[in-house]
């Protein structure tokens, strides 16, 4: 990806990912020793970041992770009388996911000035994150996934990455 970067070179790079997978191991690359005790991950997105260049980045945080796959358990339970809200992650749980991966990306986005649009404030905006749209839709095609409608809840934060683009 970084060869396409340096070929195409787009004003803007986003990065995405699920970015505290469990139980991934990530591996050292070319050689690299973490001699520093820097853990890899970090490594690796300093590296990248690096790579990149003088070009405008926006990370994208993670969705909060569901623990069971919509929109099976919502339809499943609809059909059985069950209420909804056992699939639902609270707000306070969402934070909790990935806040030592959020709290990283803060102290990194104050060193590299990058953009960061966390989803999380948008998708949990009451006591518990939305499953679905207000027009019924699903937010999530499957536990951490979001459905096109899911996404488009997302339009006016991700405005941010495109500010001054253009």
């Amino acid at each position: 990806m970084l060869a396409a970067i340096d070929v195409i070179n787009p004003d803007l790079v986003i990065l995405n990912a699920w970015w505290l997978v469990p139980d991934l191991d990530l591996m050292a690359t070319d050689g690299e020793e973490l001699a520093d005790g820097t853990p890899v991950f970090e490594q690796a997105v300093e590296r990248t970041l690096r790579a990149i260049g003088n070009r405008k980045v926006c990370v994208i945080g993670d969705v909060p992770r569901l623990d069971y796959w919509m929109p099976y358990a919502y339809s499943i339970a609809r059909w059985r009388g069950i209420d909804t809200g056992f699939i639902a992650v609270s707000t306070a749980a969402a934070a909790a996911q990935n806040r030592e991966v959020d709290r990283y990306f803060a102290d990194l986005r104050q060193r590299h000035g990058f953009t960061f649009v966390d989803p999380k404030p948008t998708l949990c905006a009451g006591s518990a994150c939305a499953l679905v749209t207000a027009d019924g839709r699903s937010v999530y095609r499957d536990n951490n996934h979001l459905t096109v409608a899911g996404a488009q809840l997302l339009t006016t934060p991700l405005s941010a990455c495109f500010d001054g683009i253009g």
